[in-house]
């Protein structure tokens, strides 16, 4: 539960900085505002891209984490992956994905 939270803030976050605008349909969320003091543990530290794929799950990047994170179409976390590094598997700071 503490996940979905932490996604929905997520998206609220990007929805106020960016507009999602698509050619080929329209995105409607229903956001909850979630007020959290002093967390300390976030679920990301810098995102650069989100995409979704052809099953409506999204993927975000995080560069500062060196790691994708996949969500299902209800926002549950599903995997992470990457690690800082050059060798099969790691990330050197991905910026963008594309599904």
């Amino acid at each position: 539960m503490e996940l979905i939270r932490k996604f929905v803030m997520l998206l609220y976050l990007l929805l106020s900085f960016f507009s999602i605008v698509s050619a080929e349909s329209n995105i409607h969320f229903t956001l909850k505002r979630i007020n959290e003091v002093g967390n300390t543990n976030p679920l990301f530290i810098t995102i650069t891209s989100v995409c979704e794929d052809s099953s409506d799950n999204y993927y975000v990047c995080d560069p500062r984490a060196y790691k994708v994170y996949k969500f299902a179409p209800d926002g549950k976390f599903l995997i992470s992956f990457g690690q800082k590094g050059q060798g099969p598997g790691d990330l050197s700071y991905p910026r963008y994905i594309d599904v």
